[in-house]
């Protein structure tokens, strides 16, 4: 019965006594019944009698992020973005460009109209619907759009537009424009690694996209096909492309996790025996993007020292050869701002607006910022410390905020509060890498001070927590073996020093041969480099 009830929906036939509408995008195409308890149906009956014809779309990003398993979460970098710092993010990438545009054709058309010639009026009838027509044929992309809520808000703020324009219309003809085809999810893109959120994210656009038709042009049914598969929405990969995946055993390595109970320590470390196969991708090279005259998006985000344990070393690797502009220092968001802001500078995207951690304007990122700033893509707006609470986690995360367009070299920068709310707005001021708009610091910093030479260095660095040591558990070790003296030594970093701080250790083989290492077998359990 209810598949009988859902061909009829995607071939627009009788159904009963009623004539369904035309549905014909996928969603029912190959719709199964699934098995259901009594309990089952009883909640899905509960939900069908609510109304939920003014639902808010963005809601199924709230419930795509609570479906996904915590560590699959955080792997993937998925994270719900409330729906005001969506519209912040979307307002000055897309609306203020276009509304800048509409303003002076608006002005123009209006006066124009005003005088009681018919050449005059159907001139602004002219450039009204020219302008329309222009709306029709912009293309706007999320390039990591999860469950579709950045696609779902751009759309509501272009539709509500072109609502003015063709009221502007309606108000010289007399009549609604009834027959022209409106800005819709055809003209809306993104890629997305996850099949079921990009289903998801298709939805939440063609729920906004009714519910807007069902408020302006109430009682009048939608064009058919109610629903339609634009293919627009692609499931696949949004920085990296290849040819096939093969493995290369040879190129595998110890697996760190820590999965073995120590004799000695009682702790956890690895397991001698396991390994973490390594995958190439052959043929790897930068993905594609659907073409846009508009960049939006929240992109995954992960520290670059976290990649590997999250997506492999050949994939890492992969994408690092791809992308031989950015550093391996830059975390996974810096690829999709690089691509972005390649597409602003080749004058082949008007904006891009993304949000990403604010370790964006660390040093070991900036240079992905600094790179496009000399090409021609000039950062308009931007938030440099925005405070955002994950809505799955609860957990507090700070954010930057970044427009880049290639119209202009000036932008505005803005402050907020520890809640969000914007405290200051400094307009028509240069803004640099580092999202300041003083003195350029960090250009200065990449020059070496000439008063230093000689007399400092950088020291040694401690890569990965592996082989730092509290207190007691060096004490420990010392105390099993007075020799470990030789390798155990004292840990102390810049801010203990000048702030004070617990005591570390810190296990240092220094430049001991491997058959000198091996003499401190206790030690080699220790899961992270110590390199100078």
């Amino acid at each position: 019965m209810l598949e009988d009830l859902w061909r009829a929906m995607d071939e627009g036939r009788r159904f009963g006594l009623r004539k369904l509408l035309r549905f014909n995008g996928h969603f029912f195409r190959d719709a199964k019944a699934l098995p259901l308890t009594p309990a089952d149906i009883a909640v899905l009956a509960e939900a069908a009698a609510a109304d939920w014809r003014y639902v808010e779309p963005t809601i199924f990003g709230t419930l795509l992020t609570r479906a996904l398993d915590p560590r699959e979460r955080h792997r993937l970098g998925a994270e719900y973005t409330p729906r005001e710092y969506v519209e912040r993010v979307v307002r000055q990438t897309v609306d203020v460009p276009l509304r800048e545009r509409w303003a002076p054709v608006q002005a123009h058309a209006a006066e124009l109209a005003a005088s009681k010639r018919k050449k005059d009026r159907d001139a602004a009838l002219g450039e009204l619907r020219e302008f329309h027509a222009w709306m029709r044929g912009l293309r706007f992309l999320d390039p990591a759009c999860g469950s579709g809520n950045f696609l779902y808000v751009c759309l509501n703020l272009v539709k509500r537009l072109e609502l003015e324009v063709l009221r502007a219309i309606e108000e010289i003809t007399g009549n609604p424009e009834l027959a022209v085809e409106e800005v819709g999810p055809w003209q809306f893109h993104g890629i997305e690694v996850k099949a079921w959120a990009r289903e998801i994210a298709e939805l939440t656009l063609w729920i906004g996209y009714h519910q807007f038709w069902q408020e302006h042009h109430k009682g009048i049914n939608p064009p058919e096909p109610v629903l339609q598969d634009t293919g627009t929405l692609e499931h696949r990969d949004a920085v990296l492309a290849w040819d096939e995946i093969i493995e290369v055993p040879e190129k595998s390595r110890p697996d760190p996790t820590p999965r073995i109970v120590h004799p000695v320590t009682g702790k956890l470390v690895p397991d001698p025996d396991a390994r973490l196969s390594y995958y190439k991708y052959r043929g790897a090279r930068q993905a594609e993007w659907p073409a846009a005259d508009f960049i939006v998006g929240n992109p995954p985000y992960l520290g670059n020292k976290r990649m590997r344990e999250a997506f492999g070393d050949g994939y890492v690797d992969a994408v690092r050869l791809a992308y031989p502009e950015v550093a391996e220092s830059s975390d996974l968001v810096l690829y999709w701002w690089y691509r972005a802001a390649g597409e602003v500078a080749a004058k082949r995207t008007l904006r891009a607006g993304l949000i990403t951690t604010n370790s964006i304007t660390q040093s070991l990122n900036r240079g992905v910022v600094d790179h496009w700033l000399k090409y021609g893509a000039f950062l308009v707006w931007a938030v440099a410390d925005h405070p955002w609470v994950d809505e799955a986690g609860g957990a507090d995360v700070r954010v930057a905020i970044t427009v880049v367009s290639h119209e202009s070299q000036m932008g505005t920068l803005v402050h907020v509060d520890e809640k969000g709310r914007i405290a200051l707005e400094q307009s028509g001021v240069l803004i640099n890498s580092d999202l300041t708009t003083h003195v350029d610091v960090g250009k200065a910093a990449k020059s070496r001070m000439q008063a230093n030479r000689a007399l400092a260095s950088n020291g040694f660095s401690v890569f990965g927590k592996g082989f730092v040591l509290e207190d007691p558990e060096a004490q420990h070790l010392l105390s099993l073996n007075p020799d470990h003296i030789q390798v155990i030594k004292p840990y102390v970093t810049g801010k203990g020093l000048t702030q004070g701080g617990r005591n570390q250790f810190v296990i240092d083989f220094g430049l001991m041969e491997h058959h000198e290492a091996v003499l401190f077998p206790v030690l080699q359990h220790c899961s992270g480099p110590c390199k100078a």
